[in-house]
């Protein structure tokens, strides 16, 4: 697993320079940009564990897929229909976020 506090100290030391890179991203945006981060997106996840950290989620709506759907109203104990109804709104890609 990553030391996800030590990932933040170093995060905020290269700031300006993520940023930078941020925005150059944006100005070039490739069409596949989408998919590219999707793979990146996987393989992070499979190094990072959400429950210890959540810091994505206090600045921006996760995309919630529907495996999460499921797993989430199973431990709600909810019907996923429910879930998404009482949680969940689709975006302008979409996607399912968070209402809040």
């Amino acid at each position: 697993m990553i030391d996800l506090k030590a990932h933040s100290e170093k995060s905020k030391l290269a700031f300006k320079k993520n940023k930078k890179l941020a925005d150059q991203l944006r100005k070039k945006k490739p069409k596949n940009l989408d998919q590219v981060a999707g793979v990146l997106h996987e393989k992070a996840f499979d190094h990072i564990n959400c429950l210890s950290c959540a810091n994505c989620c206090k600045s921006i709506s996760p995309i919630v897929t529907d495996k999460d759907i499921q797993r989430i109203a199973k431990h709600l104990r909810l019907r996923p229909a429910q879930f998404v109804d009482q949680y969940l709104l689709l975006d302008e890609e979409h996607d399912y976020v968070f209402t809040q």
